[in-house]
């Protein structure tokens, strides 16, 4: 019996609670080698190495899925025949480990306290006083829109998810372009329109009214575009079915967010982005893809109680801007929640830059109604002040936005989802200290006892989920020991009518 390892087949994907209003916190990683034993007085660098490897381990596959320059390859144990024994390959290096995990922490925290902080300076009245989250959100998504789509269909840097099994659209002629097809059908229909129309006359155009160009606009053009959104819904099921919702609430989710930033201060903010888990818990255990717990319930109202204590002591506390806050976080949690139900329940893999080139656009497209009703008229008001776009504090922040979801994919891809979900709580207190030290926000001391109560709460849930993960890849591997073992009785069941053979024959 020897052990050897071999490339696993993919798991689902990990979805975790995000801390950051202008990125994707889910995707497939890369399952590195056997979780790595821990050891007593273990540093808080060896425990973040240790979740770089193993944190995930249950809940992962390999980015190569992803792109096509994932390095990171899914092992797992399998049990096969053989007459002679073998050691384990050695583990890698700890220092290795630590350098690295540290080397993707710290770049991912330093792009998403700078997305943070600079969204603060940009909106808030006293600094860069441009109070217009939903344009501040739709020059993000437009950005990275425009660069995702560059990085999937030019660079190939990353390859678009196949159908999903079973897909019928996959196993047939495989033209997986809804919208393409829709114009296709317009173009070819309005050609033969206008030749029945004004060639061959076969039916005279209706003479009352007249259709002048403004009742042509008032009316004609309304319901073409509702008739176009209606092909191409009805022509991409999945799209319209996953990725619409989806789209959907990340808009409202990165408006409400954002404009959280004029009213709050941002240690405030941070604290009540500490309420994720809970929203994301309880809208799991509502639609039924998580079972109800008493522990983790009642971890999640401790988490909710220190919140409420640090609310209570917030200086600069503001009924309208917490609303906003937490209406942010609402939509979060259900958009997190409808991916596992939406996506991964069909199949489909997203990454944080196939998740921009899909959802981006349709993110932008929900954001241009607001926009068009509560900031078209305040920039036209303003167009006449000196409130102007400044191109290059709006490029460069939209640039730090898009990097921060390579970063995002960069850290889930070579340590864990849980290495990134530990980092977040670092780069949460870093926040309140930069706050509270450099931008001047006042924090009081009942802030920091509520936050200190909310942030032992998801400690606890941080190290309950690494345990879970742990247990669910321990009875995985029991149970492929035991298929094999199962195969190896079979086999030497097989073996022994053959050498009975094979001895009545001599």
């Amino acid at each position: 019996m020897t052990i050897e390892k071999r490339t696993s087949p993919q798991q689902p994907p990990t979805l975790l609670p995000t801390n950051c209003s202008t990125h994707f916190l889910y995707a497939r990683a890369p399952t590195t080698a056997g979780v790595t034993p821990r050891q007593p007085h273990q540093s808080f660098l060896s425990y973040l190495a240790q979740m770089g490897a193993a944190g995930d381990n249950a809940a992962k596959a390999p980015a190569a899925a992803a792109g096509s320059n994932g390095k990171g390859t899914a092992a797992s144990m399998d049990v096969v025949s053989s007459s002679s024994s073998s050691s384990p390959a050695p583990a890698p290096s700890v220092l290795k480990s630590v350098l690295l995990s540290y080397t993707y922490v710290s770049v991912w925290i330093t792009l998403s306290f700078s997305v943070i902080v600079y969204n603060k300076y940009i909106l808030d009245p006293k600094m860069y006083n441009w109070p217009f989250p939903i344009s501040l959100t739709m020059i993000h998504m437009a950005f990275c829109a425009s660069l995702a789509v560059v990085l999937v269909r030019v660079l190939r840097v990353v390859a678009v998810p196949a159908s999903p099994p079973g897909d019928r659209v996959q196993q047939m002629y495989n033209w997986p372009f809804p919208i393409s097809l829709t114009m296709i059908h317009m173009a070819f229909c309005a050609s033969l329109a206008v030749v029945l129309v004004r060639v061959l006359r076969v039916v005279a155009v209706p003479a009352s009214p007249p259709m002048t160009p403004s009742l042509y606009a008032a009316s004609v053009v309304p319901i073409g575009a509702l008739y176009a959104l209606s092909l191409w819904f009805s022509n991409s099921a999945l799209y319209a079915a996953s990725v619409v919702p989806i789209g959907a609430l990340y808009a409202l989710s990165l408006w409400f967010s954002n404009s959280a930033y004029i009213y709050l201060s941002v240690s405030f903010i941070q604290m009540l982005k500490a309420l994720m888990p809970v929203a994301v818990y309880s809208l799991a255990v509502a639609f039924r893809t998580d079972s109800f717990r008493r522990a983790s319930m009642l971890n999640m109202l401790g988490i909710s109680a220190g919140i409420a204590v640090a609310a209570y002591g917030e200086a600069r506390f503001d009924a309208f801007g917490v609303m906003l806050q937490l209406a942010a976080v609402a939509a979060e949690a259900t958009r997190l929640v409808l991916i596992q139900i939406l996506l991964t329940s069909k199949g489909m893999s997203l990454n944080p830059i196939t998740s921009l080139y899909y959802i981006a656009p349709c993110c932008l497209v929900f954001l241009t109604l607001p926009w068009y009703f509560v900031e078209l008229p305040r920039l036209r008001a303003a167009a006449g002040a000196a409130v102007r776009p400044d191109v290059f504090v709006f490029g460069t922040n939209s640039l730090c936005a898009f990097a921060l979801n390579l970063a995002v994919f960069l850290l889930v891809g070579k340590t864990s989802a849980l290495t990134m979900n530990v980092a977040g709580v670092v780069k949460d207190w870093l926040l309140i200290a930069f706050s509270w030290t450099v931008i001047k926000d006042t924090v009081t001391p009942v802030n920091l006892v509520g936050y200190g109560i909310a942030f032992l709460g998801v400690a606890y849930y941080n190290h309950a989920k690494l345990q879970g993960l742990k247990a669910r890849e321990a009875e995985r591997r029991a149970a492929s020991l035991a298929t094999a073992k199962d195969g190896d009785a079979e086999a030497g069941a097989r073996l022994l009518p053959e050498k009975d053979a094979g001895e009545q024959k001599n």
